[in-house]
């Protein structure tokens, strides 16, 4: 005969870590914390994963960027209790294309720089930056890193016929002819 002998102990033990295990797969997707509500909604599949770097140059990719394998910089930053007048024109940048920095103000956040490869007319000297907090986006941004640069959201935008391989200058010359 064979007997049994319950462990209420064990039996508790194994419940609760059950229970975590089933609440963590609610509150985790992919392995990582959902994404929040401030990204802008086409690139919600592309968020996850934002811990690797493969997944934040999915991210990046899958607004139309072509990116480095590597981030060429990564820093921490901390965003300001106060916005001086430059922040606050960053921030309505950030707002422009669904993010809103002022909910982050005096938190730690990572930037991750990574090389723009397919910037039309640009071979060079383009770069996105990722702003992450607790692996999420919180804001971004594409510039060149030229004295008299641009800066622009992180969403490709169109761009015509012409400018896809023809500069300025040859266009000028053609037009003389």
């Amino acid at each position: 005969m064979v007997t049994f002998r319950f462990r209420w102990k064990l039996a508790t033990l194994l419940l609760l870590v059950g229970a975590a295990v089933l609440a963590g797969g609610l509150f985790l997707k992919d392995g990582l914390p959902l994404p929040g509500e401030d990204r802008p909604a086409e690139t919600d599949n592309a968020s996850s994963g934002l811990g690797t770097n493969e997944g934040r140059r999915q991210y990046l990719i899958a607004l139309g960027w072509e990116v480095g394998e590597e981030p060429e910089e990564i820093r921490e930053v901390v965003i300001p209790q106060e916005f001086d007048e430059t922040y606050q024109q960053y921030n309505q940048l950030q707002e422009e294309q669904g993010f809103d920095l002022e909910r982050y103000r005096g938190q730690r956040a990572k930037v991750y720089t990574y090389q723009i490869l397919n910037y039309p007319d640009r071979p060079e000297g383009i770069v996105a930056h990722l702003l992450i907090c607790d692996w999420k986006v919180i804001g971004g941004d594409v510039c060149s890193v030229e004295l008299d640069g641009f800066m622009q959201g992180l969403e490709q935008p169109e761009f015509s016929q012409d400018d896809g391989g023809s500069s300025g200058e040859e266009e000028a010359a053609s037009q003389e002819e």
